[in-house]
């Protein structure tokens, strides 16, 4: 058995399928070749001949130095019009990433409003302060320092961005201690934490510090894995909720691992506000926090 590592050949034969993608509209990628010290993989991304790019979603495992080697690719003619980024790589834990900016930067990302935020990233930081960014998503477990101090509120303190969509994990925990002048504006909120023996009037409790939120219409609960989704609230739940939160319509209910993705079974479920019956469930599709984000359909 040869011990030649064919990462490289690999990533050159997909770049030149992709590459010659010209409709190419979005990209999703995972890569997980092997990494070698000064390595710098996918620089074929710059040469993609699409011109209608608008949402990358790539994460890439084989290199360290992912924050100042993307915005090579990231300031490419092809990049100019993404609106949503959501970039994953060996950085992305909770181990510093460095970054260096380009000297190009009014043409870094100039139309993103759609993010996938790390909060140890100061490139992710960069964008937020800099860029009218609407939706957030974050898959970092928050430790009680960085509940009490986000880069992501300072940022958006700075800027002139007012989020209308906000996803991480105990966002009714984590929401309340920030700055909410950055905040007033969302529309759409997630996850709830909750679990099979969580009460209605716990639930009220998770929703009562959110209740500034004044535009808010949509609710993610994400329910832990190996818990089973409650398949009735009560219509006199909903009425108290609709006290609390007078322009919420909808309640997204739906199994999530530790890891936030969804899990597939059981279905999950929608809670949708009716003119007429009060408020109607119906089962729907699992999504991601990224899929909620960029407008993927729940049915």
């Amino acid at each position: 058995m040869s011990g030649t590592c064919n990462c490289d050949t690999m990533d050159q034969e997909l770049g030149e399928i992709i590459i010659n993608l010209k409709n190419l509209r979005v990209l999703s990628l995972s890569c997980h070749l092997t990494h070698r010290i000064g390595d710098h993989k996918h620089s074929w991304l710059a040469n993609l001949q699409t011109h209608n790019l608008s949402e990358l979603e790539f994460g890439c495992h084989a290199q360290y130095n992912w924050a100042d080697e993307i915005c090579v690719e990231l300031l490419a003619p092809c990049m100019k019009k993404l609106t949503a980024v959501k970039l994953d790589g060996i950085m992305y834990g909770h181990m510093p990433s460095p970054w260096h900016p380009p000297r190009e930067l009014d043409n870094l990302l100039a139309h993103i409003d759609t993010l996938a935020y790390n909060e140890h990233s100061s490139l992710h930081t960069w964008l937020v302060s800099k860029r009218s960014i609407k939706k957030v998503v974050s898959l970092l477990f928050f430790t009680l320092d960085q509940l009490l101090s986000s880069k992501l509120t300072q940022a958006l303190v700075t800027s002139s961005s007012r989020l209308e969509l906000l996803y991480t994990q105990n966002v009714h925990i984590w929401l309340p201690m920030q700055d909410p002048s950055p905040y007033l504006s969302l529309q759409s909120i997630g996850s709830i934490s909750i679990n099979s023996s969580t009460s209605e009037s716990e639930i009220l409790d998770y929703l009562k510090p959110l209740a500034f939120l004044n535009c808010l219409a949509f609710v993610e609960c994400g329910i832990r894995d190996g818990d089973r989704l409650s398949t009735e609230w009560s219509q006199e739940l909903f009425a108290q909720v609709e006290v609390q939160h007078p322009s919420l319509t909808h309640i997204y209910l739906v199994s999530r691992k530790v890891t936030l993705s969804p899990v597939r079974w059981p279905p999950a479920l929608m809670y949708e506000k009716s003119t007429t019956c009060g408020w109607k469930k119906s089962p729907c599709d699992c999504l991601t926090y990224w899929d909620i984000a960029t407008g993927k359909d729940f049915w």
